[in-house]
């Protein structure tokens, strides 16, 4: 999912004059939260499955872990949006940061004939 909606991320900031890092970190957390609602999001989540599993244990249904992580996920996302948002950093884009500092990025080297 963060793969997938970097790009937009990045481009909606860019026609807002938004910087990135204000929305690209809680997306990264939002799909932390999300992706520990199922057994089959998270390795994590498989592992102690299959432990389960080969100690003769049930295992766990697909949304059993919602039970617990619903209610998490729930106050993660909240606190992201109202609290935690205030404490992210407003950096600018990795482009930005380029054209103020071209000189710093470039090089000239001359290569002599032997």
């Amino acid at each position: 999912m963060v793969v997938m909606f970097t790009p937009v991320v990045r481009k909606w900031c860019q026609d807002r004059n938004l910087s990135p890092s204000k929305f690209l970190i809680p997306l990264s957390l939002a799909t932390i939260f999300g992706g520990s609602l199922t057994l089959i999001e998270t390795s994590t989540n498989m592992v102690i499955h299959g432990f389960m599993i080969e100690q003769g244990m049930s295992g766990f249904s697909m949304f059993q872990l919602a039970i617990v992580c619903l209610p998490t996920c729930l106050i993660g996302i909240i606190y992201m949006g109202t609290i935690g948002y205030r404490h992210l950093p407003s950096r600018k884009s990795s482009r930005e940061t380029f054209n103020e500092n071209t000189r710093e990025y470039l090089a000239e080297v001359v290569v002599e004939n032997w």
